[in-house]
């Protein structure tokens, strides 16, 4: 059964005809002068059968009025405009009422290339097996652009290996189920992780997309609250039981060299031995947990508990 959008103040559907390929969710939070570069690089793909989909969590600046004019310029462009419910249930919103076969979302501060969805989509289209297609990205920085491969390209339990370049099949994405509201900060994550237990998934090897970073992210400025929710989710993929034991160690080994680098060392010695009790011939897992001891001893352990880390969900609104 489909789902309605849940605190929607004002919705104004595209007005081509028909359902397209390719849907694409905006949200946008208080972001107008951002937004015509993300959407500039999203009309101009040369993938011309799309809809975009922007939806404004509430926004106080021009966001509206941005939206609604590029909505009178170019029909395949939508407005939403919700009750600042965050970003898992803005893309939520977004995509319950896309209506293309392939679905994706983006930032207001991020930049599509030219032939990223004609590229993504043509990749699915001859790979039916597949139900998510991924490819590279550039990080644009204050000093400049860089290039930084995943350390492991084999499997995206010990990094995250999706980025912000990434399609897959809305019927997929309905199987897998929407994107987790008590997960922010990893509900990206979370949900590709669950979209795999679906589908196969595929890497278009060459770069398409520009991601901006810098210090205002979310993962930067609350560092805490991004190891709990990572922790979260750790214990919601095993409780879930879909994922194989030799991956959900590889994922706690992950929360543990994490939590190292951010001198929440402790942390990083529990997320250690959780790797080892669920599948003890993990050797990254003895040495994680080694690590984290040795530069807590030296250095200090951080909290002595990072909380909510490897507690249930919190099912509230976050």
């Amino acid at each position: 059964m489909k789902l309605r959008p849940e605190s929607v103040t004002e919705w104004l559907a595209p007005r081509r005809p028909g359902p397209p390929l390719v849907s694409i969710v905006l949200p946008t939070y208080n972001r107008a002068g951002l937004l015509p570069r993300s959407v500039d690089s999203i009309l101009g793909q040369t993938e011309r059968d799309l809809e975009l989909l922007i939806v404004d969590d509430g926004s106080g600046d021009e966001t509206r009025e941005y939206a609604a004019g590029m909505r009178e310029q170019d029909p395949r462009v939508g407005y939403m405009r919700e009750q600042n419910l965050g970003l898992p249930r803005a893309l939520n919103n977004g995509f319950r009422v896309a209506r293309g076969e392939f679905w994706t979302w983006t930032s207001d501060d991020n930049r599509y290339f030219p032939e990223a969805l004609e590229r993504l989509s043509a990749y699915l289209r001859g790979h039916p097996e597949v139900g998510l297609v991924y490819g590279d990205m550039i990080q644009r920085r204050e000093q400049g652009v860089v290039f930084n491969p995943p350390v492991y390209r084999d499997t995206f339990w010990r990094n995250s290996l999706f980025g912000a370049a990434f399609l897959y099949r809305a019927a997929a994405a309905r199987q897998a189920g929407e994107y987790d509201a008590s997960l922010r900060m990893v509900e990206d994550y979370d949900f590709m992780l669950r979209l795999s237990y679906v589908a196969e998934v595929g890497h278009w090897p060459y770069i398409i997309y520009e991601y901006g970073e810098h210090e205002a992210s979310l993962t930067s400025t609350r560092p805490m609250e991004h190891l709990q929710a990572i922790g979260r989710m750790f214990e919601k993929h095993r409780r879930l039981g879909l994922a194989s034991r030799r991956d959900l160690s590889d994922l706690a080994v992950q929360i543990s060299g994490t939590s190292r680098r951010r001198g929440q060392c402790w942390n990083g010695v529990r997320f250690g031995i959780k790797a080892i009790c669920v599948w003890p011939f993990n050797w990254r897992a003895y040495r994680s947990t080694l690590f984290a001891f040795v530069v807590g001893a030296r250095r200090g352990w951080g909290s002595a508990r990072v909380p909510g880390a490897g507690l249930a969900p919190d099912k509230s609104s976050s």
